[in-house]
């Protein structure tokens, strides 16, 4: 989430039209700009980006396109996303005020989280026979201070149970499109505890666990479901289905097999080891 080796203030286009991404000679990779951003976001549709829980759904989608375009993943094979830009755009292509958008993203722009994303990442994956489409090396941080906060919280409470989640001020994960499925595999920096419900009461005592796994598909009528690996002295799945309009329910509804057919998908053991670090984050300004 490498060789970066760019001329200063040169400006990557698409045609001869219009600025695609920005090289600054003190960073090594590419920053994308904010009409680029729009670009991608305009074409992700089918549910709503608004909702809390939409969003590692949206963060994927809105990877993924950014990494298919020429003008921002074949020069160096790694792009920046400045915290700024991003809101701006989604601003913009939404029409949704900044008040509204859901906390997790307002908390991407408090603390400046920056992602740098790997287009091009070394990986052995196991089982060897499982069809990868694409795969993304992603970090996140915000920059290292002496005042600077070691992590952040919120609470999501769309999600069944609500959730209380943690993160790390650095956060890395290997991002797989597997073409029947989506991952976030390897995951570091991202803590969750439920908040209501027996799993609530459960987590009163255990404490906050470790999110190791997040993998999500897409039915026909753009309901998702979502499991998640978590660990906290055991580790445990957790089933979610999501509606396009950002609403949640645990588990699979009792009338739909379908949607079981696609829990049943996500049910898979990979291993996955990466060669060499995640991309580093340039300190610069917006």
């Amino acid at each position: 989430m490498i060789a970066r080796y760019l001329i200063a203030s040169i400006l990557l286009s698409v045609g001869a039209a219009r600025i695609a991404a920005e090289v600054r000679p003190e960073c090594a990779h590419v920053l994308v700009d904010i009409e680029t951003m729009r670009a991608v976001i305009e074409d992700i549709d089918g549910y709503n980006t608004a909702a809390a829980i939409n969003q590692s759904r949206f963060v994927a989608d809105f990877l993924f396109g950014l990494a298919a375009r020429a003008d921002v993943s074949s020069a160096a094979g790694t792009f920046q996303i400045q915290p700024e830009r991003f809101f701006q755009a989604w601003l913009d292509v939404t029409g949704e005020r900044a008040e509204d958008a859901p906390v997790s993203m307002r908390k991407v722009l408090q603390y400046n989280q920056r992602f740098v994303v790997d287009s091009r990442p070394v990986i052995q994956l196991s089982p060897a026979s499982l069809r990868v489409e694409n795969v993304l090396a992603v970090h996140i941080s915000w920059p290292q201070s002496a005042d600077a906060a070691d992590h952040y919280t919120y609470e999501d409470t769309m999600a069944d149970p609500t959730v209380r989640l943690r993160h790390e001020r650095v956060i890395n994960y290997i991002l797989i499109d597997f073409g029947e499925f989506v991952a976030y595999e390897n995951l570091e920096g991202i803590r969750g505890k439920p908040t209501s419900g027996g799993l609530g009461a459960l987590f009163g005592f255990l404490g906050t666990a470790r999110i190791l796994s997040s993998r999500f598909t897409v039915a026909g009528d753009q309901t998702q479901v979502n499991r998640s690996l978590v660990k906290k002295l055991f580790p445990f799945t957790m089933l979610t289905t999501i509606s396009s309009d950002g609403t949640a329910e645990r588990g699979i509804p009792d009338d739909r097999d379908d949607l079981q057919a696609l829990a049943d998908r996500l049910d898979i053991e990979i291993d996955i080891r990466q060669t060499g670090p995640f991309p580093e984050p340039c300190d610069i300004a917006p």
